[in-house]
């Protein structure tokens, strides 16, 4: 069931984050999600490394922002790197 809603959170939050991050992003039906996912793994260890390892305290309202967070920082690298 985790990875379900892993994958509905990955698809919002990878809509939300190509919203925010200005400029065309050609990922499609299937790399939109993948962002959110790789968004909440990487917003998800970034919170860890800044506050500790006990972040198990996060709700899913935390969860969301700090996917988003994530998410919006793959996608600012994904623009910089298909510019060159």
């Amino acid at each position: 069931m985790e990875i379900i809603g892993a994958i509905i959170i990955g698809l919002i939050v990878g809509a939300i984050a190509s919203l925010l991050v200005p400029g065309r992003t050609p990922l499609g039906c299937i790399g939109v999600p993948l962002v959110g996912i790789g968004g909440g793994i990487l917003g998800r260890f970034l919170f860890e490394a800044i506050f500790g390892s006990d972040s198990d305290e996060l709700n899913w309202l935390g969860s969301f922002i700090v996917a988003l967070a994530g998410a919006v920082v793959i996608l600012y690298i994904f623009r910089l790197l298909s510019r060159s």
